[in-house]
Formats: C-alpha cells, structure tokens, sequence
C-alpha cells in the first residue's frame, strides 16, 4: 500500500503505508502463469505480477520450512537465529521485523500457517531423554512456552492457546498442519460451527479417487470438506475481517496472511480436484536427468523407487514416479 503525504496547515506529514503479506506453502513458481506455465492457470496472481516487480532470481536462506520462515522473521540466517532444522523453534528471545513494528505503533497480525515452533507431535530426537545435560551446547535453554503450536495440545486441551504477543504478533488465528485435518483455531472454528463436516476429514472419509497414484501414497486425497469451509477460505475470511477492523482505526497495521497449501498431503476442496488432468501436465526437464555422480542420495531414492520399496506415506523425501509428478504438478 502506498505511503502517501497527508496535509497538515503549510507541512506535510507523510503517512505510514500498511502491509498486507501473502505466504503460500510450497508452490512453485513454475506452476504459475506469470512465471511461464501455460497449463495451469492463476489469473488472480497472474494479475497481481502484471502490475507488480516480478522476482527472478530469489534465493532463500534455507531450503527447510522452519529454518526460512524464522529468516524472514528475523533477517538472520539460521546459523545465528538458532532455528537450523525442522522441530528447532525460533528462540522467543530474537528480534523479529513484526516485533519491531509493533514497538513503532504498527497493529499485527498472523492469520493462518505460522511454523515458528514444533506443531508435528514428535519430541526433539537429540539430546535424547536418556542423556545427562552436556555443557557447551550451541543453544542456552530458555524459558517461555515452545508449544504454541503443538499439535497434541491443541487437540487435546480445549484451553489450549497462544500467548500474545507471539514474534511480535499481537493477534494470531492459528492453523497448524495441512491438508483437511489441519489444527488450530481454524479446526476448533470447524468443529464448533460446522461439527458434521468436522467429522468427515481426513483420508479414511474421503471420497474414493482408486484411478491416483497419490491417493494410494497417502499423499492426497479428495476431502468432503467444500471449498467455503476449506483451511484457504477460512484463512481469508480472517484476513478480510481484520483489515476491515483495522480500516476503522488510526493505527497503521503489518498483516500476514499465510495459506498452508498447496503443501502435500493434497486435499483441494470441490472444483479443485479434476480442474485439471494429470495427463495434460509437463514434466520438468530435469525428471529424466541421470542421478549418479556427486549426489548418491538421489541415485538411492531412484532405486527405491524402481525397486518399489519408496516410502511415500511419510513427509519425507522420496522419488515419484512419472505419474506422481503430474499428479503433483495439477
């Protein structure tokens, strides 16, 4: 939004802008019409590039949710931030660009997907339960509450809930995880207003897909979940309600709105689904390429994966097969 001067008698204050922020989970740019794709189509997006600064050459501070997140935070590469894998929480001690609008005057909010702190469920595997303290370790314990975003917690105790502010959010509308089981406040919203369909997520009530190959993989499924009670619709009910809250105020505001999808597993509500065909999707170039050489690892996971012995039901990386990647690529 533009930062646009406002008169005051012979001076001219210049007006704080807002910020409205959009992160979506794992979609690459390549699946988008402005950066090429010719098959699937992102008109809203599409229009937002045509009369925006498009990124070419973007680079992230690391390729693993957490550890990038906590980099746009904080501006800090995760080497200094301390959030360097996955179920490693940003510690509460770090200053966030959000905490210092905040300190200016800035209204703030998170609506959606925050990954800041530990939401899977499984404890740290190191240092193990067993093991006795050991001095020296690269993070002093501090305290503070790290299971704001814990799965367990949020569906086993009803009390369960954020301690404001959060990275320096004063408001967070919480949804933890993906697809159409996902946590949070989103969930308890789901089961408080429309318990029926609460009732029928998750892949054991899905409705049959026998012709997916990810479908079998456990990495999607098509949800009974419709498309305006979906983790997306919900996200920006929120966002639009906030910012005509906001609107009524005087105070500028930082407002992040962050969608879980299209991180697998993949439940697109309704149309979503068979908008397109897998058949119709272009490989990438580089899905025939050889794996051998300097990266064994690719060359293991291609043998797992010809061998049938892939695990494919897990977040963990595996090689698809040629029809998983259309699948995917829908």
């Amino acid at each position: 939004m533009e930062n646009r001067p406002s008169y005051c008698g012979d001076s001219i204050v210049m007006s704080r802008p807002n910020f409205l922020v959009f992160i979506t989970d794992q979609q690459r740019a390549d699946h988008l019409g402005a950066y090429g794709n010719t098959t699937v189509h992102s008109p809203h997006l599409d229009a937002l590039a045509a009369r925006a600064w498009v990124g070419e050459r973007c680079y992230v501070a690391s390729p693993i949710c957490m550890p990038n997140r906590a980099s746009l935070l904080t501006g800090r590469l995760p080497s200094v931030h301390g959030a360097r894998h996955n179920g490693i929480p940003l510690p509460l001690r770090e200053t966030t660009f959000v905490s210092r609008l905040a300190d200016a005057g800035y209204r703030t909010a998170l609506i959606g997907k925050s990954h800041l702190q530990n939401m899977s469920g499984f404890p740290p595997s190191w240092p193990r339960p067993q093991d006795a303290p050991t001095e020296g370790e690269a993070r002093t314990p501090e305290p503070g509450r790290f299971d704001q975003e814990w799965g367990p917690a949020w569906r086993e105790r009803a009390d369960h809930d954020m301690t404001l502010p959060f990275y320096g959010f004063q408001d967070v509308r919480l949804v933890i995880d993906h697809g159409d089981t996902a946590g949070g406040h989103y969930r308890r919203w789901l089961e408080q207003e429309h318990p029926e369909v609460a009732a029928v997520t998750g892949q054991a009530h899905a409705i049959p897909t026998p012709d997916f190959a990810l479908s079998e993989a456990r990495q999607a499924w098509r949800t009974r979940v419709p498309e305006a009670l979906s983790t997306t619709s919900w996200i920006g009910q929120e966002t639009c309600a906030h910012l005509s809250r906001y609107a009524q105020g005087d105070a500028p505001f930082f407002l992040q709105c962050s969608f879980p999808d299209p991180h697998h597993p993949f439940t697109p509500p309704g149309r979503y689904w068979d908008m397109f065909r897998p058949e119709d999707m272009t490989l990438p170039a580089s899905y025939g390429a050889a794996h051998d050489g300097p990266m064994p690892h690719l060359g293991w996971m291609h043998a797992q994966r010809d061998a049938g012995r892939a695990v494919k039901h897990t977040p963990a990386m595996f090689a698809a097969t040629e029809r998983e990647v259309r699948e995917r690529s829908r």
